[in-house]
Order: C-alpha cells, then structure tokens, then sequence
C-alpha cells in the first residue's frame, strides 16, 4: 500500500508539473495565444453543430452560438434548414448556391463578410450558403447535395473545393483510429458506391456536446476533459501536430509542410474526383451550371506554380465534363495578409477578393450584364 502510495502521489506531482509547465508556456511566454482550456472560454459552438445527418457535420436549426478563437469572436446563427445562412425558401429563379466547408461557412467571420455574402451583394441575386465547418469533406458535400441542398432551385452551383484538407477528410486510413471513433461522418470504402460509417446514426435533434459525453465510455469522458480542461492538453496537442507534420504525412516538402496543391496522394485524388464527378452529375440533370472553385488556405501561398500538380488534373477534368473552375490561388489576389492572424482561414479581406473572383466567373456563367 505504501508503495502504491508513493507511486500516487507521483503520478499526481508529474502531472502537475506537466500543468504548471504548459501553463507558463501558453498564458506567460505565447500570451495566451495558442491555446486556452474550455473554462477559460466562451465558446458555444458546440451545441450549435449537430453530427446526425447522413453527411455528418452539420448545424441545428435555427440556433445560435459564439464563434471564439484566438483573434476573432463572432455570432453564428443557422436557419430552420440548419444552414449557416439567412431564412431561405425552396423556390426561387437566378440564384446561385454555394457547396463546401469551413471556408464555405465562413470560419471567424460575421456573416455578411463572407464570400457568399458579398457574391449575393454584387451579383444582385440570392446566393445560398450550405457550407460547414468541422472536417466536411467531397464525400459529404456530395451527400448533402442529394440529400439537402439540391431541394433548393438554383441555376448555378459553386462547389468550393479546398485542397488543404479536401484530400483526407473522407480517408478512412487517417481517421479509422481515435479521431473518428465516436463521430457520426462518412468515409470512402472498398465499394466506390457505398460510404462507409463506424458508429450507427444518433437521434436527430443532438448537438455535437451532446454526442461528445453520449458516445464515450468513462475512460473516454475522462480523456475528454483532460483535452478540454488542461493547459497540458494544448502542450500535447501542439506536440502531437509537430509529429504528424514531421513523420505521418506523406510527399510532404519539409520547408512548408502540406498543401493539397501538391502533396495528395493518388487514391485521394481518385476519391474526391469521384465525389466533384457525382455532384456535377447531379445538378447537370437538374439543367443546373457548376463552377468548380479551388480555394486556398494560407499555407498554400507557398506553393510556386511549377509545383502546382493539381491545377492542370482540375482543369482538364472539368473540360471533359464541361463546367467551368477558378482557382483563387492563381486569380484571387490572395496575400497574407487576407487571412487570420490565429491560424489559415481568410479574413473578412479576404473573402472579399475571394466574393469578387467568384462573382465575376459566377456573372460570365449567368450571363449576367
């Protein structure tokens, strides 16, 4: 006993070394900037998000919640169809619908500084928001276009494609371990024409908080409060990204770590071509025009154009199926200064140049005067 003892009491002063260490870490030599426990902020996006539909990421209707990180605070709200976006009808002629993830939503930006917004403002017509955050992938823009979206009447579809994590979302090798055990998503299997899920549909009506303590086991609980509620989890998660980047992501160039421009491999490509291939299908029997829009994240600026192995693969296969494609990389304009300070998303600058380029393509397809 007295030995278990000892071996307790230095399990516990470890520990709190290891929390005294991060704290000094973040909150004294990084000024809080990096990493901040749940206690400490005021973040409610949780119980905003919903993992329930056969796409996954979502949104519960009409809901509202704050968006905090570490250089931005901004209300989200959602509309009775769970979309991030104002009260929309089914019908409605000459608009425009945008398709995609965090981007598409508008990560760290007010709602009318979204490039969806601001395509809405200089094209003079409704233009329909049905991104999401939290790891949506071409998989899952492809079902929630079948299942959701394409309820909606719309002359053009944007599908906003973005590379930086486009490629893995949907990579059953990379999320089959802990990442995806108790998330409810969708991810290319084996047979091309059946996604694969590794938990059984949850309740409808569940938010992501909800689910999180749902799901988990006591051991599982426990870790996800360590994750949530220490200094030392930001320390090890920080630590955990370095490794990643260093040692499991694969044709990765050291000097700027990955870009989806230049580092996917090929079953990924095959994959999320399948997906952009099924989408354009669908709207095309709807007598529907698709934009096919490359959108970059700020790691991505790095990429010279002789490395740009994914353009001229884009490019030719949307002249083979005859839709139109923009990449921001290359017409955008983009700098880096029209993305956050806190991490790869565009600013509210930056989805202006990013509305303005698809706008102007978006008028050409429309033949709008």
């Amino acid at each position: 006993m007295k030995t278990l003892g000892r071996v307790i009491v230095i399990m516990i002063l470890v520990a709190a070394t290891a929390e005294v260490s991060a704290f000094v870490y973040f909150a004294g030599i990084k000024g809080g900037k990096d990493w901040v426990p749940a206690y400490l902020r005021s973040d409610t996006t949780e119980s905003w998000r919903t993992e329930t539909d056969p796409w996954g990421a979502w949104h519960l209707p009409n809901a509202t919640a704050r968006h905090i990180g570490r250089c931005f605070d901004v209300a989200v709200r959602s509309n009775s169809h769970g979309a991030r976006d104002r009260e929309r009808t089914v019908d409605g002629k000459g608009r425009v619908l945008v398709l995609g993830d965090s981007f598409v939503e508008g990560w760290g930006v007010d709602e009318e500084h979204r490039f969806s917004n601001v395509m809405e403002t200089l094209l003079e017509r409704e233009v329909l928001n049905f991104g999401s955050d939290y790891f949506l992938g071409p998989l899952q823009y492809e079902i929630l276009y079948r299942e959701l979206a394409s309820r909606f009447e719309h002359d053009l579809l944007v599908i906003g494609f973005a590379p930086h994590n486009d490629f893995t979302d949907n990579d059953l090798s990379i999320w089959g371990g802990w990442r995806g055990r108790n998330r409810y998503r969708p991810y290319y299997g084996p047979d091309t024409e059946t996604p694969v899920y590794l938990v059984d549909k949850p309740a409808a009506g569940l938010s992501l908080a909800d689910l999180r303590w749902m799901n988990s086991s006591a051991t599982e609980t426990l870790t996800n409060l360590a994750r949530q509620y220490t200094w030392s989890a930001g320390f090890a998660k920080e630590a955990a990204a370095l490794v990643r980047k260093q040692a499991k992501v694969r044709n990765v160039n050291p000097s700027d770590g990955y870009s989806g421009y230049r580092d996917f491999e090929d079953a990924q490509l095959e994959n999320v071509l399948r997906s952009l291939d099924a989408l354009i299908g669908m709207a095309k029997m709807k007598g529907r025009s698709v934009l096919l829009a490359i959108l970059p994240a700020r790691n991505d600026l790095t990429v010279p154009d002789s490395e740009n192995k994914l353009r001229p693969i884009v490019m030719e296969f949307a002249r083979d199926r005859e839709v139109a494609v923009i990449d921001i990389l290359q017409t955008g304009g983009l700098t880096n200064e029209d993305f956050q300070t806190c991490d790869w998303f565009w600013s509210a600058r930056g989805h202006g140049k990013v509305g303005q380029a698809i706008a102007a393509e978006a008028r050409k397809i429309l033949a709008i005067d």
